[in-house]
């Protein structure tokens, strides 16, 4: 869980050093979360808290929490952070990354909570982000795991 939520912080980071961040902007975050469940709670929490601990005062975060898998739900939240003009999209599972994806191709989205980014035409490879996505993946690698307690 660290590495994800030092991933995400440092993504973000990047992004606002690359803005060129000043005192006349306040950065918004659009956060969309494909329901309410304590493990997906706990992943928009961490990022949240992160921000707070590393500085970032001039961010502010519009958070948006959808019904479940509903994709029209999900997309309608999307599109508000696209009208909204929203500077980064944080997605957290499969069906809100896909509904942010598909409403924006120039706002960065980045993801968490989502098992398989290639497959679930996110990305064309983990290796080399092709679009304006990235993010990490909480699929486990199963055989590495076996070999390690055999």
């Amino acid at each position: 869980m660290k590495k994800f939520i030092t991933l995400f912080v440092c993504l973000f980071g990047l992004f606002l050093v690359a803005c060129g961040s000043g005192d006349e902007y306040r950065f918004t975050v659009g956060v969309i979360q494909m329901m309410d469940h304590p493990s997906l709670n706990e992943i928009r929490e961490a990022f949240l808290d992160e921000m707070a601990v590393l500085g970032f005062d001039d961010v502010d975060f519009d958070v948006r929490i959808g019904p479940g898998a509903d994709m029209t739900a999900l997309t309608s939240i999307a599109q508000v952070f696209v009208g909204n003009e929203v500077d980064l999209i944080m997605s957290i599972t499969t069906p809100a990354t896909q509904a942010a994806a598909n409403s924006t191709s120039d706002i960065p989205i980045v993801f968490g909570a989502v098992s398989d980014p290639v497959a679930a035409g996110l990305v064309a490879s983990l290796d080399s982000p092709d679009r304006n996505i990235t993010g990490t993946s909480d699929n486990l690698p199963v055989e590495l795991v076996f070999d390690l307690a055999r």
